[in-house]
């Protein structure tokens, strides 16, 4: 029984640690990680660790792309990355709360590039790819 409690004492650990280093390279990299989506007519409300991080207009989004990462299957490996027109970015894992009904939502917006999500979900290297950019 001890080697259970053992084990499972190390899994939390490694998952704490793979938290903090992938929240730290977001942090250092001005990315806003989020852990909470809430889609709205005019927007998503949107969370992080820390609570609320505001509210960001469809008007206001400039690009959606996919980050793909390698630290996958013991960590998320795929993310959300939207662009703000103020330069902000919002990283939203895959696994984050209200974070199924982005994809539907941005099919709706004029040339989202559906092959794009599909080649990225098939990918296991780190890599970025652009689904969707505002045309003035």
């Amino acid at each position: 029984m001890t080697v259970v409690w053992l084990i499972l004492a190390l899994g939390a650990v490694v998952t704490t640690a793979v938290l903090l280093v992938t929240l730290l390279a977001h942090r250092i990299l001005g990315r806003r990680v989020v852990t909470g989506i809430e889609l709205h007519p005019t927007g998503m409300k949107l969370t992080g660790l820390r609570g609320p991080l505001g509210f960001l207009a469809w008007e206001d989004l400039e690009e959606v792309s996919i980050l793909n990462t390698d630290t996958g299957p013991i960590d998320v490996d795929v993310y959300w990355e939207l662009r703000d027109c103020k330069g902000r970015v919002y990283s939203i894992p895959q696994d984050a709360s209200g974070s199924g009904a982005l994809l539907e939502k941005f099919q709706l917006f004029p040339g989202f590039d559906n092959a794009v999500v599909i080649q990225a979900m098939g990918r296991t290297d780190k890599a970025r790819a652009t689904c969707w950019k505002k045309t003035s």
